[in-house]
Formats: structure tokens, C-alpha cells, sequence
């Protein structure tokens, strides 16, 4: 119970300033005229938006994906090799609104993990990892897959995206 207490009120904080933050930086993007921020000073915010809105995890272990619901700005989540995850079968996106780019890029998994609540903003779902047990993926039609050439019969999607998209969209996104 105090874990439980001590991660939720984790999960606020971290919400909260980033949020604000987030607020702070817009506002002062929006400024026209004399107001305006001088370009330099707009590189530097739109570089600072970007890191807020990206998370790359490297090298840690993941027992879920509850916390993705403790930062609705998200736009990229990238969860990289030398990575594990403990149950990562079901994942609700529930209140990632702003979330575009989603990737786990690991190992090897047990079969896919099922995405739930997929924002409308969802574009790319990048499954970058072998499977012991080949199981359905089902995905919104408008969504872009990416999976290892042997996977790509069983997705029931027409948005499969090939290994030259995933790495431009690795360069798009700063992967």
C-alpha cells in the first residue's frame, strides 16, 4: 500500500512538472511581434519541448506500462535493447493523447503484447524483437507496423512498414 502511495504520488509529480514546463514553453513559442523570442532562444525551447515529449529508455527492466499514463504530452516512447520486461502482454495507452511513435526493441518476447485504448495520434508501432509464440495482432487499421520480415503474414494490417520507413521514421523521431 505505501509503495502504491509513494509511485502514484511519483507519477504526479513528474506529470505535473513537465506539464507545466510544457505550458511555459508553448507560451513563449506562441509570442509574435516585439514580444517574440529571438530564433536562437525558440531553437533552444523547441529543442526542450522535443525532450519532454520523447522517452528512450535504455538498459532497465519494466514490469509495465502504467506509468505511460502519468504523461499525456508523450509523443515518442522507445524502449531500446539491453532491455527486459516482465509482463509486457497488455498495454492501454489510455491517456497517451499526444502519443505518435510507439517501439520496443528488444531481444526476444514471448508473442506481441496487445495494445489497448490506441490514441487517434498513434501512427507507428514498431515491434522490434522475435517471439517464441506467434499470436494475432490486431491494430487499428491506420496504424504503421513494423516487425521482423518472418511476422509480417500473420499482422492484420495493410500498413506494413519496411526495414528503409523504420529507419527513416528512427531519424524523424531522433531514435
Amino acid at each position: 500500500k505505501q509503495y502504491d502511495d509513494i509511485k502514484e504520488q511519483a507519477y504526479a509529480e513528474v506529470r505535473d512538472k513537465y506539464a507545466y514546463e510544457l505550458h511555459i514553453i508553448e507560451e513563449k513559442l506562441a509570442l509574435r511581434g516585439k514580444q517574440a523570442k529571438p530564433a536562437s532562444e525558440k531553437k533552444i525551447l523547441r529543442a526542450r519541448k522535443k525532450e519532454i515529449e520523447t522517452l528512450k529508455m535504455d538498459y532497465c527492466t519494466l514490469n509495465n506500462f502504467e506509468f505511460l499514463n502519468s504523461l499525456p504530452q508523450l509523443k515518442v516512447f522507445s524502449f531500446t535493447e539491453g532491455m527486459s520486461i516482465a509482463s509486457p502482454f497488455l498495454i492501454d495507452l489510455c491517456n497517451s493523447e499526444f502519443l505518435e511513435y510507439f517501439e520496443i526493441h528488444t531481444n526476444k518476447l514471448p508473442r506481441f503484447p496487445k495494445i489497448i485504448n490506441c490514441p487517434k495520434s498513434l501512427k507507428y508501432v514498431i515491434y522490434n524483437f522475435d517471439v517464441s509464440e506467434v499470436n494475432d495482432m490486431h491494430l487499428d487499421s491506420d496504424i504503421h507496423i513494423f516487425v521482423r520480415d518472418k511476422y509480417q503474414s500473420i499482422i492484420k494490417n495493410n500498413n506494413i512498414i519496411d526495414e528503409i520507413k523504420y529507419l527513416s521514421l528512427m531519424e524523424k523521431y531522433k531514435i
